[in-house]
């Protein structure tokens, strides 16, 4: 009878222990742990599933396509299963010496690891590393040293995985320090990222890591976020970018276009009560792109809300207090519509008061 590759695994791997009792002898048990790090990841895209986990450092050769080297005592173990294929497996384990023990197992049964085995693990592994994250940090810096920046971003644009994309994103910008085009395209990679909070997260790191004093560095950052669904996060990368008080106009325009396209207008209110006490709109078309972003906020509070900051924050400014009054008209709640003139009241009276 075949047995399963998934229960062989788990009976294979009780053993392990026992062959590396003589490592293990050598180091205390609590230590051991604490020296030891773990890892497993699985990918499946439907038709193919593979999983990866490791125990201790691994380092893989320059290639990607084997395993150099593993942490005395460690072990790496790779699952392959294809429908309507094989189901593969592999167990590396490092004797005392150093030297690598493996173990090939196909649709249950032990294999010499050959050519063929050997060809499979070559053709799998870089796909492993990529989309795992596995040796993730001192894979980017390899890479780096060998074939730069570019180079890096080359690898990213391979990976599918959200999280991973992000950890090699973020890793390059902590490790190299990215000129305005490689910024520019670093962002542009991130505005692939499926998920809302990684590419969020990757936009707030760059906001500190890349040249965002040039102007299309800021412009790319702009279009990733405008690809972020979430209204909480898109509202932390916005949130981010518009700190910086010295943003260009153009900039600035579609940084409230796309907060105008937030759904939910609680976030959308904090982005425009922060871009309000942030940016003087002294311009005709910074003036227009708030106010329209103003306009699509369906709640009355919230409108009031944004309407007071402005005027707080820039009531001197007579057009913005004519744009303030227009808004104010569009108000459904007569008490928030209220509260919102008595506010340009007393600025009125404020102004009175000064000549």
């Amino acid at each position: 009878m075949t047995i399963s590759v998934f229960t062989l695994a788990r009976r294979t791997l009780a053993f392990v222990p026992l062959l590396l009792a003589p490592v293990a002898l050598c180091v205390p048990a609590s230590d051991a742990v604490a020296q030891w790090s773990e890892h497993r990841s699985t990918h499946d895209d439907g038709n193919r599933r593979f999983e990866l986990s490791t125990r201790g450092k691994v380092w893989f050769t320059d290639d990607d396509r084997d395993v150099q080297q593993l942490e005395p005592g460690g072990r790496l173990m790779i699952e392959e299963r294809v429908r309507y294929g094989p189901e593969r497996m592999l167990i590396i384990t490092a004797a005392a010496n150093g030297s690598l023990e493996r173990t090939y197992i196909v649709d249950g049964k032990t294999q010499p690891f050959d050519g063929a085995g050997q060809a499979w693990l070559s053709s799998l592994l870089p796909e492993i590393i990529r989309e795992t994250g596995v040796g993730a940090v001192e894979r980017v810096r390899r890479i780096h040293a060998k074939h730069g920046v570019s180079g890096v971003l080359d690898e990213i644009d391979l990976i599918r995985s959200s999280s991973n994309r992000r950890l090699y994103l973020t890793t390059l910008m902590n490790e190299a320090r990215l000129n305005p085009s490689e910024a520019v395209r670093a962002l542009r990679a991130a505005g692939k990222i499926s998920s809302s909070s990684e590419k969020a997260g990757v936009l707030i790191a760059a906001a500190d890591k890349l040249p965002m004093s040039d102007a299309s560095v800021r412009g790319a950052y702009v279009e990733a976020a405008r690809s972020i669904s979430s209204s909480s996060e898109l509202r932390r990368a916005l949130t981010r970018l518009l700190e910086d008080g010295s943003l260009d106009d153009a900039v600035l325009r579609d940084a409230l276009a796309v907060a105008g396209s937030i759904s939910s207008t609680s976030e959308k209110a904090s982005i425009l009560v922060l871009a309000a006490q942030r940016h003087k709109f002294d311009d005709d078309r910074l003036r227009t792109a708030f106010f329209n972003a103003a306009e699509s906020i369906s709640s009355s509070s919230e409108k009031r809300r944004v309407l007071v900051a402005l005027l707080r924050a820039q009531g001197t400014d007579k057009e913005i207090v004519r744009g303030v009054v227009q808004s104010a008209r569009t108000i459904s709640s007569d008490s928030e519509k209220t509260a919102v003139l008595m506010e340009v009241s007393a600025l009125q009276i404020k102004d009175t008061s000064r000549q």
